[in-house]
C-alpha cells in the first residue's frame, strides 16, 4: 500500500449534450488507472511498477475518445491520490495532494485540452484502498486487522 496512489479516471460520456433532454440515453464509462509511487515520494516514476504503460495507455484510451468523431465526448476526469497509513495524517494529506497534482501535471504534457476537465481529490490515507489489499493478502491475523480497520474511525 505504501507505494500505491489511487488514480480513478472518471469519465462521463452521454450520446447528447450534458444540458439536454433529462429523458434521453445517457452512458458512462469508467477508467480505473493506477499508477505506483515510491514510498513518501510525489514524482512519478515511469519505470516503477509499470507505471510508464499504465499512463500510455491511458492516454492513449483518452486520446482516441476525443479523437472520436461521434456523438460521446469526456464530461470530466478525475482524479484520486491517496497515502498507506504510516505518518501523521497532515503529512499522509499534503503527500497525497502532491501525487495528485504530478498526475495531473502528467496529463496536461500529454494531453492539455482536457485541463478545464480535471478534478483532484487528495484522500489523505487511503482507508478503502488499504482495506481492500489487506482483505486480499494472507497477513497473521488478517481477520482481527479487518475488524479493527473497519471499527475504528480515522484520525484527521
Amino acid at each position: 500500500m505504501r507505494r500505491i496512489v489511487l488514480l480513478l479516471v472518471t469519465l462521463a460520456a452521454s450520446y447528447l449534450a450534458v444540458y439536454g433532454n433529462v429523458t434521453e440515453a445517457v452512458t458512462s464509462d469508467s477508467l480505473d488507472v493506477r499508477v505506483y509511487f515510491r514510498q513518501g515520494a510525489s514524482n512519478i516514476d515511469l519505470d516503477f511498477n509499470d507505471n510508464g504503460a499504465r499512463i500510455d495507455s491511458l492516454v492513449q484510451r483518452l486520446k482516441a475518445m476525443i479523437d472520436d468523431s461521434t456523438a460521446r465526448r469526456i464530461e470530466r476526469i478525475r482524479l484520486f491520490a491517496g497515502a498507506s497509513p504510516e505518518g501523521s495524517s497532515i503529512r499522509n494529506k499534503e503527500l497525497s495532494e502532491r501525487r495528485a497534482l504530478a498526475i495531473q501535471a502528467c496529463l496536461h504534457e500529454r494531453i492539455p485540452q482536457v485541463d478545464s476537465l480535471v478534478t483532484v481529490e487528495a484522500l489523505g490515507v487511503d482507508w478503502e484502498r488499504f482495506i481492500a489489499m489487506v482483505e486480499t493478502s494472507d497477513v497473521p491475523y488478517r481477520a482481527d486487522v479487518l475488524r479493527i480497520l473497519v471499527s475504528t474511525p480515522p484520525i484527521n
